[in-house]
């Protein structure tokens, strides 16, 4: 049983209240429908989603720290034959971006269409952050279900508290946390043994993997059956840190983790195909961000944003890769547009679009040329405010609290895909610099992104201090 905190460890009464720490975001969410839906509006939404007809079902599949480090993706240095098939079967979206890569924030876009600043969700759930309050019923689960699907879920919720969310079968997720969800033999038979059992109801089934989420385990339930060595690998291209023996071991074992998954993969496609629906299953599967190592997670390089993205659906091209800038914040306008449920039952504020013309091999008009990320808290002692904007060949990061950073970092993804050369300071990339810093400014202005109040920030600085200071886990009603 999950033990209450003490006094000592909340911190002192007289700590910020949420509205204060939330600033603009508190009152850009007072715009959100947050309370719940109405009787009339879930029969509404239930209406709507029938009348295209049978719904198909949706499996979505998301991986615990995981970049693009996928043979698909052109990745060398293992082979996941499994994720490789599951690409050749539809879409590979070669420009997919996730909101921030930390893990509660990220997952929140998941499930609501709106960034960490929007929906409040902005650091680790288990260390006292939460989304605003009410928002869980606007999250995919609920709306789905008012759409007549039952839902499902395997493995760590981990945005806000997980028994908000409103789905039908939620295994216990302390043997989540024991390692069961890096069982993926396990994984596969108790997902497919729930898809079986709905009759003609449509199924959400949403399988969250722990690998390759640390600790990094190279084998695990006999898998994978071939242990790679430490001797036998490079470091990531982009990773910093010490270039030694340990981070050949470490990243040896990453790989070890990702080939795990990549069997899971395979399982769980193999209990679809046995349970009969795989030809009315629309299956998507991503990270929740890049991987953890050094520029990877917690950071917006490249290497902490962006993600595989896969989605295989009935009677759409395969083996297409599609170079749009796609966001986490379109996945609940792609899973409503799905459903047949109308876009105007999402929360207010989401910005996304549905990726489901894309997948279908149409072209898309007017589809976005820039791409947006972010970085707020990972626990409470970790304060890392950035935003990002990637535009083609360029990517800016607005480093907001810029301590031993450059407040400003330009790079030419083009000549220089790790970001190692700062081009902010160079006068012929004057007028790039210029163009996303004000790209970046309109799309803070336009999501009401709390801290471009300065006093808010320093709300934010000033409750991290004393946070790491005490290394206390603060209130729900401190910061969420």
């Amino acid at each position: 049983m999950k033990r209450s905190l003490t006094t000592a460890e909340r911190g002192p009464t007289t700590s910020i209240n949420r509205r204060r720490f939330l600033g603009g975001s508190a009152g850009f969410a007072a715009g959100l429908m947050l309370g719940g839906l109405s009787a009339r509006g879930l029969a509404q939404i239930k209406s709507d989603s029938r009348r295209g007809g049978r719904q198909p079902n949706i499996l979505l599949i998301t991986a615990d720290d995981l970049g693009i480090q996928l043979s698909c993706y052109g990745f060398g240095q293992i082979q996941t034959p499994h994720l490789d098939a599951l690409a050749a079967q539809g879409t590979r979206f070669a420009n997919a971006y996730v909101t921030q890569p930390s893990c509660s924030p990220s997952r929140s876009s998941i499930f609501t269409g709106l960034y960490p600043h929007q929906n409040g969700q902005l650091g680790l759930s288990h260390r006292g952050f939460r989304m605003h309050k009410g928002l869980t019923q606007k999250a995919f689960p609920t709306l789905l279900k008012a759409a007549g699907y039952r839902s499902g879920v395997l493995g760590k919720i981990h945005v806000d508290r997980d028994e908000r969310f409103d789905f039908d079968w939620r295994p216990d997720y302390k043997k989540m946390l024991e390692g069961e969800s890096r069982n993926v033999q396990a994984m596969a038979a108790e997902g497919g043994k729930w898809m079986r059992e709905g009759g003609d109801q449509p199924f959400l089934l949403m399988m969250n993997y722990l690998d390759p989420h640390d600790p990094l385990l190279p084998q695990f339930n006999g898998l994978p059956r071939e242990v790679i060595q430490a001797k036998d690998v490079k470091p990531l291209p982009w990773a910093g840190g010490k270039q030694d023996e340990k981070l050949n071991e470490r990243t040896a074992d990453f790989f070890n983790c990702v080939k795990r998954l990549d069997e899971g993969i395979g399982l769980l496609m193999a209990e679809l195909e046995k349970s009969g629906l795989a030809d009315n299953t629309v299956v998507i599967f991503l990270g929740d961000h890049g991987a953890p190592f050094t520029r990877g997670k917690l950071e917006c390089y490249e290497s902490g944003l962006q993600v595989p993205f896969l989605v295989r659906m009935p009677r759409a091209p395969r083996n297409q890769v599609r170079e749009e800038f796609i966001s986490t914040v379109d996945i609940v306008p792609t899973l409503l547009d799905i459903a047949g449920v109308p876009g105007s039952a999402m929360a207010q504020g989401v910005t996304g679009r549905s990726l489901a013309p894309i997948v279908r091999g149409e072209k898309v008009r007017n589809w976005r040329t820039q791409v947006f990320g972010e970085m707020n808290f990972h626990g409470p002692n970790v304060l890392r405010p950035m935003r990002s904007v990637r535009e083609g060949r360029w990517k800016l990061i607005h480093n907001i609290e810029p301590t031993d950073r450059a407040t400003w970092l330009l790079f030419d993804l083009q000549n220089d895909p790790y970001e190692r050369t700062n081009l902010a300071g160079q006068p012929q990339h004057v007028a790039t610099l210029k163009r996303l810093q004000n790209a970046l400014l309109s799309w803070r202005q336009q999501t009401g992104d709390p801290i471009l109040d300065p006093k808010i920030l320093a709300q934010w600085q000033a409750s991290h201090q004393k946070w790491k200071e005490k290394n206390v886990i603060p209130t729900e009603d401190q910061i969420a």
